[in-house]
C-alpha cells in the first residue's frame, strides 16, 4: 500500500510540475510564436513559413466561417496586418513597426486581393501561445491520482473496518 501511495504522490507531482510549466510557457509551439513574432515586426508574413502553415491547418481550414471563403491556397502568397500601427516610415525598408494598435489579419493572394478579416492581433496571439495537450496532462494525472488516492483510502478503511 505504501508503494502505491507513494506513486500516486509522485504522479501528483508530476501533473502539477506539466500544469505549472504551461501555466510558465514553457511549452510553447516557437513556429507559433515566430509567426506572430513576424507578422508583428512586419506586418506581413509568407505561407510558406512554419507557423503560418500551422495557423492556417489549425485556425483557417478547421473553422467553418472561412470554408465559406472559398480560398484558394495555391494562390495565397502571404499573410497581412491591415489596420493601424505605430512606427516610422523609413527610407528604404518602408516601415519600422514598433507597436500594432488595432486591425486584423488577412490572407493575400499573388493577384493583390485580399479575403475577409480571418481574425484579430489579439486572437492570433492568444493561438500562439495555445498548447492544448500540455494544459489538459498535467491536470488529467492530477486528477487521476486524487480520484485513485480516495479510493485507495476508501479500500484501506474497509480492509480495517473487516479486519
Amino acid at each position: 500500500m505504501l508503494l502505491i501511495k507513494i506513486t500516486l504522490s509522485i504522479l501528483a507531482i508530476i501533473g502539477l510540475l506539466l500544469s505549472l510549466g504551461e501555466m510558465l510557457g514553457l511549452f510553447k509551439d516557437k513556429d507559433r510564436v515566430n509567426f506572430v513574432k513576424m507578422i508583428k515586426e512586419n506586418l506581413e508574413c509568407p505561407k510558406d513559413h512554419p507557423g503560418a502553415k500551422k495557423f492556417i491547418n489549425d485556425f483557417v481550414l478547421n473553422n467553418p466561417k472561412y470554408k465559406d471563403m472559398n480560398i484558394n491556397m495555391e494562390e495565397v502568397e502571404k499573410f497581412v496586418y491591415v489596420g493601424l500601427w505605430m512606427g516610422n516610415l523609413t527610407n528604404e525598408s518602408g516601415r519600422s513597426v514598433s507597436g500594432l494598435v488595432s486591425g486584423s489579419l488577412k490572407m493575400k493572394n499573388i493577384h493583390g486581393q485580399t479575403t475577409e478579416s480571418l481574425c484579430s492581433f489579439e486572437e492570433l496571439r492568444i493561438w500562439s501561445k495555445e498548447t492544448p495537450l500540455w494544459k489538459w496532462l498535467g491536470w488529467i494525472i492530477v486528477a487521476i491520482s486524487v480520484v485513485l488516492g480516495i479510493v485507495l483510502l476508501i479500500i484501506e478503511e474497509l480492509i480495517k473496518k473487516n479486519s
